[in-house]
């Protein structure tokens, strides 16, 4: 439990807390800016909330960065800790004396909080003890809204944290992980389908694809068999004539290659290799600009000459190699030609294969676009199913939880009115809530039934602690306030209140808040000494 909060910010700190209730007391006016909703804010942010640094900004900009001190008592061992406004993603573990050991993230104080509340894995401490610190102007004080935990949260998400709380999740949790895989399967098929990535086809094509791959599988058949009846062996069709003409090409094509390596040779040597002796006269002179040039060149075009000149012996030779080489390119030519005759001499074969080879194309994609339309169905339904199940399990522990709330409301209810008035009502499904007093729904009546949720939820759950700012309190009529102070009083659990005016109560209650009084507040008495809301002129209220 908290049991301590001390700022050095406070000219007065409060008392220590205790089990059950503590109430921060206003005074009989009413007194607005003195400080009730901003120490009910330190408390929630003490216990890891960041309400008081978002919201809370003008406090923070009027006293300045401040660390909030404070102890946490479990099996009657304490636990030192402080938090700075302008650090607030820490908190510092300390000794008794408040000196910090070492300052861990907020998250690993979070899971803290959660092991030493015994909160079951599924739950979020700030989630749960969050969600029901309603703290003005936290968006959770919404009498007409009380589950979620600010304006815009979707309603589901707002059940899904009170199955949590009544650690019932887990019965349902395996089928909503299964039923949002499935779904998430099913989307990326479809998302598949619309880039035209994978078959995408109706019903109606299915039925006459099916049709097609009846047709397709007896053509196929027939073809097969032509093939089989038409068709010899390869090799049989070459035969030796085949064998001889590729041994003989092989042997033809060494020899051409080895005449061009001949006659190349030949030019090479005639003429010489020129291009790579080629000299730039401007580059010669850049590098010597005393070079005669004139010289260069005589020199250079007696090579030209001389490159030009070929022996006559060399000529007849040369010109016995190109006739060889003419001669064996036809009778290459020659024998490709025979060998295309042979090997072409099955054509009516050669286009069954080709239609065969068509038809087994066309029935493939049929085949894929069926086999996809059943895989896309089959996902569809899986979806369907599972999501059937999850719905049908989550209502069943929905409802569970739905008549244990509304019992528990008709007991507390019952106690405030001495069961002289209708008692409220939480009617749960799966995306959406409703809760109301059937013939009434005055503000008075809304505010009550908020505060009497709240209280059902910490008598069932393992909700540690409540928050409940006097917005929420000073709308309720003083004869079911006075019930409802002898509830707070009787909590086993922390319940943290703001309350003024308090000479307006009977007797019961202006004894039961000043008995659980832990801070009293007042004009000229504020939390940090003073109001920045009251100007120096009028010292009025704002």
């Amino acid at each position: 439990m908290l049991q301590r909060i001390i700022c050095d910010k406070f000219p007065k700190q409060p008392n220590p807390f205790q089990k059950g209730l503590n109430v921060v007391l206003g005074d009989d006016n009413a007194t607005n800016s003195i400080g009730k909703s901003t120490f009910l804010m330190l408390i929630d942010f003490a216990l890891g909330g960041d309400d008081y640094i978002e919201l809370d900004k003008d406090t923070i900009s009027k006293v300045g960065d401040h660390a909030v001190k404070f102890i946490l008592s479990f099996d009657e061992e304490k636990f030192y800790f402080y938090r700075n406004t302008n650090d607030a993603e820490y908190v510092h573990y300390c000794n008794d004396k408040f000196e910090s050991i070492n300052k861990r993230k907020l998250s690993e104080f979070k899971d803290f909080l959660k092991e030493k509340y015994n909160l079951s894995e599924d739950v979020s401490f700030r989630n749960s003890a969050g969600r029901y610190s309603r703290i003005y102007p936290k968006q959770n004080t919404d009498q007409k809204d009380p589950l979620v935990t600010a304006k815009g949260e979707p309603k589901a998400q707002a059940i899904l944290a009170l199955l949590k709380l009544f650690n019932s999740y887990k019965i349902i949790s395996d089928l909503l992980r299964e039923y949002n895989q499935l779904n998430e399967q099913k989307k990326t098929i479809s998302a598949s389908q619309k880039l035209n990535l994978v078959p995408s086809i109706g019903k109606k094509d299915y039925e006459k694809n099916i049709k097609q791959i009846d047709a397709l599988r007896n053509q196929i058949s027939l073809v097969r068999e032509s093939i089989l009846t038409q068709t010899v062996d390869i090799e049989a069709i070459m035969g030796d004539e085949v064998r001889f003409l590729k041994s003989r090409r092989t042997k033809i094509t060494a020899s051409i290659n080895s005449i061009n390596a001949t006659l190349e040779r030949i030019i090479k040597d005639a003429t010489g290799d020129k291009k790579s002796d080629y000299v730039s006269y401007d580059e010669l002179l850049k590098f010597f600009p005393n070079v005669d040039i004139e010289r260069v060149k005589k020199v250079d075009n007696f090579h030209v000459e001389i490159s030009k000149i070929i022996s006559k012996e060399t000529k007849e030779y040369k010109h016995q190699l190109e006739e060889r080489l003419k001669a064996f390119k036809e009778e290459v030519s020659a024998i490709n030609d025979r060998i295309a005759s042979i090997t072409n001499a099955d054509n009516s074969t050669q286009i069954a294969l080709e239609n065969f080879s068509k038809l087994e194309s066309v029935l493939k994609k049929l085949n894929e676009e069926n086999a996809f339309f059943e895989k896309v169905k089959d996902i569809n339904q899986k979806v369907d199913a599972k999501h059937t199940e999850y719905i049908e399990q989550q209502q069943t522990v929905i409802l569970s939880i739905q008549n244990d709330i509304n019992k528990d409301l008709d007991t507390l209810n019952k106690y405030i009115y001495n069961a002289q008035a209708i008692s409220p009502t939480l009617l749960l499904k799966e995306k959406s809530y409703e809760y109301k007093t059937e013939n009434d729904n005055g503000t008075g009546t809304e505010f009550k039934n908020l505060v009497i949720l709240d209280l059902a939820i910490l008598n069932l759950t393992t909700l540690p602690i409540v928050i409940h700012d006097s917005i929420l309190l000073k709308n309720i009529q003083n004869d079911a306030m006075d019930k409802i102070a002898q509830l707070y009083a009787s909590s086993k659990k922390q319940i943290f209140i703001a309350f003024d005016k308090l000479s307006s109560y009977p007797e019961t209650t202006q004894k039961i808040m000043n008995d659980h009084c832990v801070l009293k507040l007042s004009r000229n008495s504020e939390l940090f000494g003073y109001s920045w809301s009251r100007t120096a002129a009028n010292d009025s209220e704002k």
